[in-house]
């Protein structure tokens, strides 16, 4: 049953090029080589059509999307994430670039994907089925046959009887069944399973047959015969092929963001041993992950370099000042590619660290990286209330108020209220996004907190979750430091008693 378990859990997200076993291909002249001198990709977006939660073991709904669209650039190890466009109207996007080429992963419907290679200088246009399928079209130039989808190929796909239930619950989920029930269930499964796999084995061979006749890119071919090869295997047998790979391998293998993350799995499950607390949680100590990367014998410069990467900044959003200094010390040195110290100095403010260090300042980071404080801006809004939203991007509580919060600002337009919006997020990069989504960009009052572990004032606060509200009078004097939240209409009520003292 575990290798049925790690099938489902990785199939999803696992790639690579095996060649052993296959049928030799003759090389044709229609790989992707000749760049355009453009060095940028334009992509317009209709409305995403797919669903948008997913149902999970006790019939309830998640409020995370499905849907998920990012690209991969094969000369760095960065992964980078587009919004799905959820208006009528079109979202058109510029990615600039310096590689000859992208290659982009759509997520949609319950793990299902789509692969795209786009070039530079490619203007490209994708549309949607009613199941969220995404079809990509692009506008100036002809594309190969099977460039932008496997169409007639991926046909007859073998399904499980009990598909519908496995793709929603998964195994975990019919625990509560009679026994006999879990065992037909688990019987149709193997059989399920053991099909599919023959029909992943039957696609990539119809993958190579139209490559070898030149309907597929060099780069496309390596995309999807990579995955589905992968998606033949069981979670077992990956983990054997990821041990035995030569640096080659790892290297074209590690390209794809599907690979990286069973590559994240692996080192999780096999490279590590989490701590135990005792609320029975295993909480990762990112500090052995990193020295177990750092002594690892068998990993190429390029997979190191993504897995120093990859740890750095989890190590970075979590551990205390003094290990993440030591610690990036370690990555500085380790790291074969210089450029993703900046990258990671920036991403974790590495270059604030006396800033990260003071107390007695709330000391506050704009989008623009322009550094403020929450006395400095208490000292300017005199004469006006003053409302501190605490949020982060990963609170889902917190983004359900925004809304709320909008709304508030607009009816306290054109009085002396004024909001503020600190993010206790340890990742600039997240809270960028998060900040643009929550459109927040452009209100000048939107902050990320940089000293959140040593602020004397948040210890005073005992801000130890969140969202969590503030008010402030007109003289800058905390009147209450567990106001309601946005969406509680006696806030108004609140505010407007304030405003006639």
């Amino acid at each position: 049953m575990s290798s049925i378990k790690n099938l489902f859990s990785l199939s999803f997200v696992l790639l690579f090029c095996l060649t052993c076993q296959e049928t030799k291909i003759k090389e044709v002249p229609h790989t992707i080589i000749e760049t355009p001198p453009k060095k940028e990709i334009s992509i317009s977006l209709e409305k995403y059509l797919g669903k948008d939660t997913i149902a999970i073991g006790d019939g309830s709904n998640s409020s995370t999307p499905i849907a998920k669209l990012l690209y991969t650039n094969p000369l760095t190890i960065l992964t980078y994430t587009l919004p799905i466009n959820n208006s009528d109207t079109l979202l058109n996007t510029i990615i600039s670039i310096e590689s000859p080429y992208i290659i982009m992963q759509h997520k949609y419907d319950y793990g299902d994907f789509e692969f795209f290679v786009f070039r530079r200088g490619d203007s490209v246009r994708i549309s949607y089925q009613s199941d969220g399928r995404p079809i990509a079209n692009i506008l100036n130039r002809k594309a190969l046959k099977y460039d932008l989808g496997l169409k007639d190929l991926a046909t007859n796909q073998p399904m499980s009887e009990d598909e519908a239930y496995q793709r929603h619950y998964g195994i975990i989920g019919i625990k509560h069944l009679s026994t006999e029930r879990q065992l037909s269930i688990h019987a149709k499964h193997n059989k399920f399973i053991t099909n599919l796999k023959e029909y992943y084995q039957s696609l990539v061979k119809r993958i190579d047959s139209v490559y070898a006749l030149g309907q597929m890119s060099k780069e496309t071919h390596n995309v999807q015969k990579t995955y589905y090869t992968f998606k033949a295997l069981s979670g077992d047998t990956i983990l054997s092929k990821i041990k035995t790979l030569s640096y080659e391998e790892q290297d074209s293998l590690f390209q794809y963001d599907f690979s990286r993350r069973a590559l994240d799995f692996m080192f999780n499950q096999y490279g590590y041993k989490p701590v135990k607390v005792s609320s029975g949680f295993g909480i990762t100590d990112y500090k052995i992950v990193m020295d177990s990367v750092l002594s690892h014998k068998h990993l190429s410069t390029y997979t190191r370099d993504y897995l120093l990467y990859h740890w750095m900044t989890k190590l970075g959003q979590s551990a205390s000042l003094d290990d993440v200094k030591i610690y990036f010390s370690k990555f500085k040195q380790a790291i074969n590619n210089k450029g993703l110290i900046s990258e990671l100095e920036s991403k974790l403010l590495i270059d604030l660290e006396a800033l990260r260090r003071e107390k007695e300042t709330l000391h506050l980071v704009k989008n623009d990286r322009t550094l403020h404080s929450l006395k400095e801006f208490l000292v300017q809004n005199r004469g006006k209330i003053v409302y501190v939203d605490f949020w982060a991007s990963w609170c889902a509580p917190c983004i359900k108020e925004m809304p709320a919060s909008r709304q508030l600002r607009k009816d306290y337009e054109n009085a002396p209220v004024t909001f503020i919006y600190l993010s206790i997020d340890k990742d600039y990069d997240a809270w960028n996004k998060a900040n643009s989504q929550q459109k927040l960009v452009r209100y000048q009052n939107s902050y990320m907190i940089v000293n959140n572990d040593e602020s004397s004032f948040l210890k005073e606060l005992q801000l130890s979750s969140i969202p969590r509200y503030l008010i402030f009078d007109k003289e800058g004097k905390l009147i209450n430091p567990n106001a309601l939240p946005p969406s509680n209409s006696d806030l108004k009520k609140i505010f407007d008693d304030l405003l006639r003292l």
